[in-house]
């Protein structure tokens, strides 16, 4: 979301609240959601047989409930913060948060990208130790594909730290500045945030439907491949021969 060309009165400063409290929340969520995919393939690379893990539905629930009430809490310090104001053509419009308010957000979102950036670079440590022990494991044949599901989660992993990363240190730099009360400085800083923000909301999204066939379907030629018009799906029935017990497959068009 890009606030930065928007002007907002200070007369409707609650849909600027709104809108801040709604990116904080999903973007914060998404981190969280991406460590969650982290954590699952550390445990499948620390297993034994490399097998893919399914968590219980209780699990998710509760990772669920986390992932969204979390990050909704902390969009309140935007929701009951203090904000900047200054005249422009005439019209008192909000300038931004102010300084207290963007120095707490931004500490808080710097420890959960720092701990995600942390664990993202474990992982692929740990892939590069366990890389020789999974071709093994690949070649016995036990497990089809092992090599390759694992080579894309770790591109998938890799492209978001790195990226997060990036964010991590525009969020630094914008804290220092905030945190010294260097207006030219945040002014400064401030129009880049759409960017960094950007590249690490939309890094594993482009990753995902660069790698995996599937996705590609689901999301492009799914949308494009649609059924003509009086065309009719094939089903297959099973039916038993009266004159034999052998059952034969019969395709009806």
């Amino acid at each position: 979301m890009c606030l930065v060309q928007i002007i907002f009165p200070v007369e409707i400063h609650i849909v600027y609240r709104i809108l801040c409290m709604v990116n904080t929340t999903s973007s914060t969520g998404a981190t969280i959601g991406k460590f969650y995919i982290l954590v699952q393939r550390y445990f499948i690379l620390k297993s034994i047989s490399f097998d893919e893990q399914k968590w219980s539905g209780k699990i998710m629930r509760r990772l669920l409930f986390v992932q969204f009430f979390f990050p909704f809490l902390l969009s309140f310090i935007y929701g009951f913060g203090t904000y900047k104001s200054k005249i422009k053509d005439g019209v008192l419009i909000l300038n931004g948060a102010s300084d207290t308010t963007t120095v707490t957000i931004k500490v808080v979102n710097n420890i959960i990208y720092a701990v995600y950036v942390f664990f993202g670079f474990s992982f692929i440590y740990l892939y590069r130790r366990s890389f020789k022990r999974m071709k093994r494991h690949a070649e016995s044949g036990t497990t089809s594909n092992l090599l390759n599901k694992q080579r894309v989660m770790v591109i998938f992993v890799l492209g978001c730290t790195i990226t997060h990363l990036i964010k991590a240190i525009h969020q630094i730099i914008w804290t220092i500045a905030a945190a010294m009360g260097s207006q030219t400085f945040v002014e400064a800083v401030y129009p880049l945030y759409p960017y960094a923000n950007g590249l690490a909301n939309f890094a594993s999204p482009i990753i995902l439907l660069l790698c995996f066939r599937r996705i590609r379907w689901l999301l492009v030629e799914g949308c494009i491949s649609r059924p003509r018009k009086g065309s009719v799906v094939s089903h297959s029935t099973r039916t038993t021969s009266h004159s034999s017990n052998d059952t034969v497959e019969i395709s009806r068009f």
